[in-house]
């Protein structure tokens, strides 16, 4: 039906300061990037062919159907598709209906600063 899964994405982010004396300090952190590795399509591919099928106005107005059988356009001649102007075969984009644009994979980041 062309639509994507409900989309979860988790970041953490965590820090510890250590006190070493006086003014100085270390930080340690951790930032994990999709905690869950969540493997979620973000889109769908949702073009059905791969090139335009040019309508004149009059075509659009008076209405055309789509085949996704035979791979074709059928125009009319006006609104009640009683006569066929003309019919557009087009090719079938086999990317159709499928999952793109993915989260990356889970990392994992690990800090240390120095602080005076």
């Amino acid at each position: 039906d062309g639509r994507s899964s409900f989309l979860t994405w988790a970041n953490l982010y965590a820090e510890y300061n250590l006190k070493l004396g006086g003014r100085y300090r270390i930080q340690f952190s951790v930032n994990v990037d999709n905690v869950f590795d969540i493997k979620t399509a973000r889109r769908i591919y949702y073009r059905i062919d791969q090139q335009p099928r040019p309508l004149t106005d009059d075509e659009r107005l008076a209405g055309w159907d789509y085949n996704l059988t035979d791979h074709t356009t059928t125009t009319y001649t006006d609104e009640t598709h009683s006569t066929v102007l003309r019919t557009i075969s087009w090719r079938a984009d086999p990317r159709f209906l499928m999952e793109e644009q993915f989260y990356p994979p889970i990392s994992v980041r690990f800090g240390m600063k120095f602080r005076f």
